[in-house]
């Protein structure tokens, strides 16, 4: 896995173009901040993401599980958290995260091709 992720890097921005009108559209949509800012979609997403990833770390059992796994794993099954099951949601939350944060990357590239995150 580490071999496929590091040759991924090889494979530049021009090799594989996207071309889609989508991407684009995505890339230039932003709100304008006071003070000539603005606030992308993209930033958007990323924030409501680690929102979301906080409320679940400090407001759910499943959060502190997490933590109690992450200081001692026997200690938290000795706690009663459930450390192999939460083991495999924390796994498949982080590949979730990993998909959202690529696509917004397909975006944000499509967005410099075309010359909207520029400015």
């Amino acid at each position: 896995m580490f071999f496929v992720h590091g040759t991924s890097f090889i494979v530049s921005e021009e090799s594989i173009p996207i071309n889609h009108p989508l991407y684009a559209t995505l890339a230039n949509y932003a709100w304008k901040l006071p003070g000539s800012g603005r606030l992308t979609l993209l930033a958007v997403v990323m924030l409501l993401l680690v929102t979301i990833e906080m409320i679940l770390a400090h407001r759910t059992r499943f959060g502190h599980n997490v933590y109690a796994i992450g200081g001692n794993p026997v200690s938290a099954a000795l706690m009663g958290a459930g450390a192999a099951h939460d083991d495999i949601d924390l796994h498949a939350l982080q590949h979730v995260g990993r998909i959202v944060w690529h696509c917004l990357f397909a975006v944000y590239l499509c967005g410099l091709r075309t010359g909207g995150q520029r400015r």
